[in-house]
């Protein structure tokens, strides 16, 4: 799965979550709970380091992209 692929995932699961509850389906509700609890704890490092802004994966993608010919650094 990636990145863009697992928060999409974590953000369904939320979103079911809150439908679950809004239902009173408390079962339903713990369910999707369990499952969005699992899909953060799979977040690569990288990608937390993305999410929190971290300048040394900026930069490193940033590279990498350059490298490729994708982008120039700057």
């Amino acid at each position: 799965m990636t990145d863009e692929e697992r928060e999409a995932h974590i953000k369904s699961c939320g979103l079911l979550l809150l439908k679950a509850h809004r239902e009173g389906d408390v079962e339903g509700a713990k369910h999707w709970l369990a499952l969005q609890n699992e899909a953060i704890k799979a977040r690569t490092p990288r990608q937390v380091a993305r999410m929190e802004g971290c300048y040394f994966a900026e930069q490193g993608d940033l590279a990498r992209q350059a490298a490729e010919g994708g982008t120039s650094l700057g």
